[in-house]
C-alpha cells in the first residue's frame, strides 16, 4: 500500500513558509515536497477510445496487461460513476510540456477524506509527471492524502516522491502457472484495482441507504445480508412455483 499527505499539511506548511524561507530560503519546504506545486503538465479527461489507443500502446512492452474493449470500459467508467460511495471518480490522460503522452490515473477524490486510486499507468517512463499531476489534483481537490497499491513499475518513483509504503495481506490470487505467477511482481505487468473488485459495492445500498463514510462495516455488512437473504427467498419462491 502506498499513501501520501497531500492536503492536511499544506495549509500549516504554508502558514509557516515566511519563517521557513528565513531559516533555509524555503529549502525545508522544497525539500519536504509536501506542498505541491502545480507540475508542468497538462491532463485531459482519459475516454474510452484514449484508454483503448494508450492501452494498445503499452502492449508493446508490457508482458502483462487487461485486454480491455469498448464495451467493457462503457460499462466500467458507468459503474464507477454509480459506486458514489467512494467518492466522485477522476480519470485523466496526462501529456508532457512538449505534448507527448505521459500516462493516465484513475482515482476516488474524497475532500477531505483519503482519495482512492485505482490505476496509475506510464508505459514511457514518465511515472514521476503522473504522480505529481495526481497528487497535485488531489491537494487541490481538497483530499487529506492519497492511497492505493504498490505497482512494480511504481516503486521507484514512489519511494522519490515522499510516500509512506506498508505491507497489506488484501491480495489474493490463484494460478497454477508459475510464469504468470511472477509477472505479477514485475515492472512488465499492469494489473491494478480497476481489474480488480475493491472499488466495488452495492450500490443500492450506498445511494438508497443514506451512508457515509462513517458508516460501520457491520452496518453495511447486515443491510448486505438482507439484499442476499431477499433474494435468496425470492429465487426460492419462483423455484417451487416452477416445480409445481
Amino acid at each position: 500500500m502506498l499513501a501520501r499527505l497531500v492536503g492536511l499539511v499544506a495549509p500549516v506548511l504554508d502558514a509557516a513558509a515566511p519563517m521557513l524561507d528565513s531559516a533555509a530560503p524555503g529549502r525545508l519546504r522544497r525539500r519536504a515536497g509536501l506542498v505541491q506545486a502545480q507540475p508542468d503538465a497538462e491532463a485531459v479527461p482519459l475516454t474510452v477510445d484514449a484508454l483503448l489507443e494508450q492501452m494498445g500502446n503499452a502492449a508493446r512492452t508490457l508482458r502483462l496487461h487487461p485486454d480491455y474493449d469498448a464495451e467493457y470500459l462503457h460499462w466500467l467508467f458507468s459503474e464507477l460513476e454509480a459506486v458514489d460511495f467512494r467518492g466522485v471518480p477522476v480519470r485523466h490522460l496526462v501529456y508532457d510540456r512538449s505534448g507527448r503522452v505521459a500516462g493516465w490515473y484513475v482515482y476516488y477524490l474524497t475532500p477531505g477524506g483519503i482519495a482512492q486510486v485505482l490505476q496509475i499507468a506510464a508505459p514511457t517512463g514518465s511515472a514521476d509527471l503522473v504522480l505529481d499531476h495526481l497528487f497535485w489534483h488531489a491537494a487541490n481537490g481538497g483530499a487529506a492524502a492519497v492511497q492505493g497499491r504498490i505497482e512494480p513499475a511504481l516503486l521507484g518513483p514512489l519511494r522519490s516522491h515522499w510516500c509512506l509504503l506498508s505491507r497489506s495481506q488484501l491480495a489474493l490470487v490463484y494460478t497454477e502457472d508459475q510464469i504468470l505467477l511472477g509477472l505479477l511482481g514485475s515492472p512488465k505487468s499492469l494489473l491494478t484495482r480497476l481489474e480488480g473488485e475493491w472499488w466495488m459495492g452495492h450500490r443500492l445500498l450506498w445511494r438508497g441507504g443514506g451512508h457515509s463514510m462513517s458508516t460501520s462495516p457491520r452496518q453495511l455488512a447486515g443491510e448486505a445480508w438482507s439484499v442476499v437473504e431477499a433474494a435468496c427467498r425470492g429465487h426460492l419462491r419462483r423455484g417451487r412455483r416452477g416445480m409445481v
